[in-house]
């Protein structure tokens, strides 16, 4: 039987958008006012990361992997949960994890624990005011808001594009930039791992940021699915 680490990277050439490893996630961050993150659902339905719908929309995708946890204190100094799934001998796949917002010079670690490992990606100062950082994998490229296509998240354009005109770098964390960055309707076509029993997502942070949107500052997602 194949190993789990030639199964998914194959030694002669080829690989695979498939790991175990919490590390190999795509490490991207975007700023409120530059390039916001949003979902869209249904023809002209578009909703951006301060807005409830988005998070509503977010833990109501159509294979119902999506969570959020909307009680975030300002400050912890211990771990707060955002998922947590066991489903021993079957497991599942973790596409994605949002970040809450978060104010330049903060302090922030996700803490992903597969399979009773756990693995912390810190960062260790948040370089622009009002920011969110995202795991998982993203393409290029996204729907008009017209299109009936959905759901579907990307990174949107905005005014403040000066923030991402050279390449920020949060501790392996890069701005998108101008690029339209999408998440598509099937992430399993995009960078993701896997797990066999159980997934645990937990974040600390030094502080959350003063109230820009307002209660959905504190928003933090996962998107998890059981085999």
């Amino acid at each position: 039987m194949a190993s789990d680490i030639t199964e998914f990277f194959p030694a002669a050439g080829g690989g695979s958008l498939v790991s175990y490893d919490p590390l190999t996630l795509d490490k991207t961050f975007n700023q409120a006012g530059a390039n916001l993150l949003g979902i869209k659902r249904g023809t002209s339905s578009y909703s951006l990361t301060g807005n409830g719908v988005f998070w509503t929309h977010y833990a109501d995708q159509s294979s119902g992997v999506g969570t959020y946890n909307g009680s975030l204190p300002n400050t912890t100094s211990v771990y707060q949960t955002i998922v947590d799934i066991t489903n021993t001998g079957k497991g599942g796949k973790l596409f994605n994890i949002i970040s809450p917002m978060l104010m330049a010079g903060a302090s922030f670690t996700f803490k992903i624990t597969i399979d009773g490992t756990a693995t912390l990606i810190p960062i260790s100062s948040v370089s622009v005011n009002y920011t969110r950082y995202v795991l998982g994998g993203l393409i290029e490229g996204k729907q008009t808001y017209s299109s009936t296509y959905g759901p579907e998240f990307s990174y949107r354009s905005g005014a403040y594009q000066s923030y991402f005109d050279t390449q920020r770098n949060d501790d392996g964390f890069y701005s998108p930039g101008f690029q339209n960055l999408s998440i598509p309707t099937s992430p399993t076509k995009v960078n993701h791992i896997e797990f066999k029993d159980s997934c645990k997502i937990e974040v600390i942070y030094s502080a959350i940021s003063m109230p820009y949107y307002g209660a959905t500052d504190k928003y933090c997602g996962a998107m998890v699915l059981q085999n």
